[in-house]
């Protein structure tokens, strides 16, 4: 079926707000000045609590390590130390499996198994909520468990769900190897533990390797099935036991192009096509992910373009605003450019008529100044949300005729700059900046209900170009879409950055101890 279209894409979705990345890779041969490069790109919520803010963690006992975290997490999630830095993106592998259980008619307790009836796990399982918002209720609820796993009754069945990573606890215990790691060895080694089911990673260091890891907990499923679909209950040679070894998931070190892009596309193309991982040593039951997104084409195209790449090159790349021709939002536009509009009899027609040639002659481009880019992200949104989804992509006419109808509606016009339209918001401040929708300047808006214009409410936020020149020197910039200061509006850095971030202007974050205390404004204990 199809889903609903929404005025702005989504990308991979959390808490409904969109989350991606981007993490690239450069070494020599291929950069300019031998320099190792890394951008450090994740995309979440610019607000809520998967929003990154920025901590630097240093102990007595080596641990030295900076980059952005969660509220309550331990650990940095992605960051950098002295010595090397990594960057996360999400996968999508096929990770759950769903049983059908042959359930006793005469006992909804009992399963059957390899020809004999099993007695489902139960437990009393107490949930805490809040009655009107404030008061406290524990409500209980009785828990099932197979052998497979988690276990779901309903009118239409019974149900066992078996997904990676069930009773994995050890994933802090990880995270915190690889802040401490040293080298690459070190760091490799945290990887190897295997507690993370999904995320891939792109690796750098003041040595000069790189590498790329389609890190997951990839089952070893029977073959001869197929995994995409509901599978019997009853035959325990479907309930796996095992993961894929961490050596032989899809990766790539030391490519020989000097290059790694990972954008959430297929794990198969993610560098020059001959350092890329073959597809063909791997089964269809592995269930690593196929599709492509804009930035992964994009990233790729642009890197394969150049014989070699200068700083200031990786700095426009991480930075481009443009949808790639090989994209598939690319196609998707050429078919609402294209699209019949005979039907329509209405004093509407000359305005999509007006938006075909809008679209056609777009440069694809999301700058601020661009006056094609608000119609045309506007229409691919909806299939790209579709595509996140796992819904078929709404008609590209009836997108093209919601979005010309919604531009004209809330901006007078079907061909607005982008800069009027796409907006980053934070307290009073209101200011223009350039990115969308799966670009490498990733932007995600949303709302245009209320006020004439979308907010920044995901894609970019805290992130880093971290290098090693040639002789191993560490040197940083960065940037955070508000500032240090992520709740408090009181403080001056609530926004201090916020400029900055749409201007596309990086900092010293300070990771040198001399600097920082040179720069240091109040020194205190939390809770103090």
């Amino acid at each position: 079926p199809g889903g609903e279209a929404q005025p702005i894409a989504e990308g991979v979705i959390i808490g409904n707000l969109p989350v991606g990345s981007n993490a690239i890779a450069v070494a020599a041969p291929f950069t300019v000045d031998g320099a190792t490069r890394l951008a450090i790109n994740s995309h979440q919520p610019t607000t809520g609590p998967v929003a990154w803010y920025e901590a630097h963690i240093k102990s007595n006992e080596g641990l030295d390590v900076m980059g952005g975290l969660f509220p309550s997490s331990a650990t940095i999630g992605v960051g950098f130390s002295k010595n090397l830095g990594w960057g996360a993106t999400v996968n999508k592998p096929d990770l759950v499996d769903i049983y059908v259980l042959e359930m006793d008619p005469n006992d909804s307790m009992r399963y059957k198994l390899d020809g004999e009836w099993k007695t489902l796990e139960a437990r009393d399982i107490d949930i805490e909520v809040k009655l009107l918002g404030f008061l406290p209720w524990t409500v209980t609820e009785v828990g099932l468990r197979s052998v497979h796993g988690p276990v779901i009754q309903n009118n239409h069945g019974t149900y066992a769900v078996r997904y990676a990573g069930m009773g994995e606890v050890r994933q802090v215990e990880q995270w915190l190897a690889m802040s401490k790691a040293q080298n690459f060895d070190q760091w490799r080694d945290a990887l190897r533990m295997q507690a993370f089911a999904s995320f891939n990673f792109v690796y750098a260091d003041r040595e000069g390797n790189t590498m790329f890891v389609h890190n997951s907990l990839t089952p070893k499923r029977r073959p001869s099935y197929d995994w995409t679909q509901y599978l019997p209950g009853d035959d325990s040679s479907l309930i796996w036991q095992e993961y894929m070894a961490f050596d032989d998931l899809p990766q790539v070190i030391n490519p020989a192009s000097g290059y790694l892009h990972s954008a959430n596309q297929t794990p198969f193309l993610v560098s020059a096509e001959a350092d890329n991982p073959n597809k063909d040593d791997y089964r269809i039951e592995d269930g690593f992910p196929t599709r492509m997104t804009n930035r992964a084409d994009r990233g790729l195209e642009l890197l394969a373009e150049l014989d070699s790449i200068s700083e200031e090159q990786f700095y426009n790349l991480k930075h481009d605003k443009k949808y790639s021709v090989n994209s598939r939002a690319y196609a998707y536009l050429q078919q609402a450019a294209t699209a019949d509009l005979s039907p329509i009899r209405t004093a509407a027609l000359e305005s999509y008529q007006d938006a075909q040639a809008i679209i056609t002659n777009w440069d694809l481009s999301t700058d601020i100044k661009n006056r094609g880019a608000a119609l045309g992200t506007c229409v691919l949104g909806g299939e790209w949300l579709s595509e996140q989804k796992g819904n078929s992509a709404p008609k590209p006419v009836d997108e093209l005729i919601r979005c010309t109808n919604l531009l004209i509606e809330q901006t007078g016009r079907i061909d607005p700059a982008w800069g009027d339209v796409n907006r980053h918001v934070r307290g009073d401040l209101n200011i223009p900046v350039g990115g969308g929708p799966d670009t490498l300047r990733a932007i995600y808006g949303r709302a245009m209900d209320d006020d004439p214009y979308l907010t920044n409410v995901a894609g970019d936020g805290l992130y880093y170009q971290v290098s090693w020149d040639a002789q191993g020197e560490l040197k940083v910039r960065g940037v955070h879409q508000f500032g240090s200061a992520t709740l408090d509006e009181s403080s001056p850095h609530y926004a201090d950055q916020a400029e900055d971030y749409a201007n596309e202007i990086l900092h010293d974050p300070l990771f040198d101890s001399i600097l920082r205390e040179s720069k240091i404004e109040r020194s205190y204990r939390p809770g103090e």
